[in-house]
């Protein structure tokens, strides 16, 4: 979720010409410095030696940033206290035209380990527009007689998280039997105490139509675990 809608940010921070250039790092768990600040020295048109210390990385890319007017650097999925410096990213008394965007999965993270200036708490959805998301994604036939009340159940125990709805909408999408979806809700209520992400892509799992689509699915999820 944050990560899409921080893409969509700087898409739009950039299609409105808020700024020159917008740079987008994901930072993760473990961040590894070198490939943050040859990510943004790409984007600038800046030479960083690959064998350089990244000291030295930092100091040229800091001289740089500072001559930069309108530029947006976004750090996506910080989980920790992260050195800004140490990348070469101008803090804020000193920062010339350069800005920074940073997403973090707790509030605490930004507040008090990066001491941001301003932050956005992104909620889950209320319960109208996780219907609206739900309904989007199946069509108006979930507004019709007993499927609407087993569709609201099953919109609740989403639990507001756009994760969980979406792949839950999209499995149930085109089907017309109220067994299925009656089954759909039985499955996710039995695996409540999973959370309602896991259960949600477990459900779309086993609606997937063919043992090799299956196959792909968790091969998919197996590369993404491996990285």
């Amino acid at each position: 979720g944050k990560t899409t809608l921080v893409k969509e940010v700087g898409r739009q921070a950039k299609e409105n010409n808020l700024f020159e250039k917008v740079i987008s790092s994901h930072v993760s768990q473990t961040p590894q410095i070198k490939n943050i600040q040859g990510e943004i020295a790409e984007k600038i048109g800046l030479e960083l030696a690959e064998q350089s210390h990244e000291t030295a990385r930092a100091g040229r890319l800091l001289e740089r940033l500072k001559r930069e007017t309108k530029i947006l650097i976004i750090l996506d999925d910080i989980w920790g206290s992260l050195d800004l410096e140490a990348i070469g990213i101008p803090l804020a008394d000193d920062n010339g035209g350069c800005n920074v965007l940073l997403t973090a999965r707790s509030q605490d993270v930004l507040s008090c380990k990066m001491d941001c200036q301003q932050n956005f708490f992104v909620d889950v959805l209320n319960e109208k527009e996780a219907w609206s998301l739900f309904k989007k994604m199946t069509g108006d036939c979930i507004e019709n007689g007993e499927l609407k009340s087993v569709a609201t159940e099953i919109v609740k125990e989403c639990a507001g998280l756009p994760i969980a709805i979406v792949p839950v909408a999209r499995a149930l999408k085109n089907k017309s039997s109220l067994y299925v979806w009656k089954d759909a809700l039985r499955k996710l209520k039995n695996k409540s105490f999973l959370g309602p992400a896991y259960s949600s892509l477990e459900l779309s799992y086993y609606h997937l139509e063919g043992e090799e689509l299956r196959k792909t699915f968790l091969l998919i999820g197996y590369s993404f675990i491996s990285c």
